[in-house]
């Protein structure tokens, strides 16, 4: 009777189990140069025989479209487009400054904003000390024109940050004002004030029946001229005063009572 061979020699399996070692040594090596090169990349380079892991791209700007709010770029050309108009220019003309009050994205119509698409605008406001009067211009950013300019006396846009500076300075230069912000500002802090820096100002558009008290033909006249309510306050905390400035005119017409 014959015996039965064996499937396979020994040197055969051990052919087999040297190849499966062989397979998970590879496998373990592509995983530690995997695992060691973005170590490296993330610790600031690659080194000589690791392999470098690119960064991801960086998305790319796009432009401001819809409701996007304006661009630095959009507002410098919204003004430089209101300014160079022939209309602005006029009015300008006879004004002995002008303050530019806001640069901000037109707010489109309900029917316009159906359509899906619609050429970015602009609103440019500005105020014209002399004449006092306020320019409402609409550019389209897209042609580069002024789609419409509206010009109107008796009408007070809100103050810029500017104005109400320049008002804090006009108070300070008068006597009665200065002193109820010095007298309001040692009741509050328990000190003098040694730097007016210290105090924060605000300012609403005033009119006359606001501060009923105040009936002299000067603080009647606000709302015809540019006039600022003064709001001061110290870390938040709101001083005592009641000061209205006339910017057309630079000066303080109402101080609590005294004037």
């Amino acid at each position: 009777m014959k015996r039965l061979q064996p499937a396979a020699s020994a040197g055969f399996w051990w052919a087999i189990l040297g190849g499966l070692a062989l397979v998970a040594l590879v496998a373990t090596v592509a995983v530690l140069t995997a695992n060691d090169a973005t170590g490296q990349a993330g610790a600031g380079g690659p080194h000589p025989g690791k392999v470098a892991v690119a960064p991801a791209p960086r998305p790319g700007v796009t432009a401001r479209v819809g409701y996007d709010p304006l661009s630095s770029a959009e507002r410098d050309a919204a003004l430089k487009v209101a300014l160079s108009d022939e209309r602005v220019a006029k009015v300008m003309g006879g004004a002995s400054r002008s303050e530019t009050i806001v640069v901000e994205r037109h707010e489109e119509t309900k029917t316009v904003y159906a359509r899906g698409a619609w050429d970015r605008r602009a609103d440019v406001v500005f105020y014209l000390y002399g004449p006092d009067l306020a320019i409402s211009v609409v550019v389209n950013l897209a042609t580069r024109a002024a789609d419409g300019v509206d010009v109107r006396a008796k009408y007070q846009p809100t103050r810029t940050r500017g104005e109400m500076n320049r008002a804090f300075d006009l108070a300070l230069a008068d006597l009665t004002a200065a002193g109820k912000i010095r007298s309001a500002y040692q009741n509050r802090i328990g000190r003098a004030l040694a730097d007016p820096e210290a105090i924060e100002r605000y300012g609403f558009v005033f009119m006359p029946d606001e501060v009923p008290e105040a009936t002299s033909p000067d603080v009647l006249a606000c709302g015809l001229r540019r006039c600022a309510l003064m709001v001061l306050a110290v870390t938040g905390d709101v001083l005592d005063t009641t000061i209205v400035v006339d910017l057309s005119n630079g000066r303080v017409v109402y101080a609590g009572g005294d004037k």
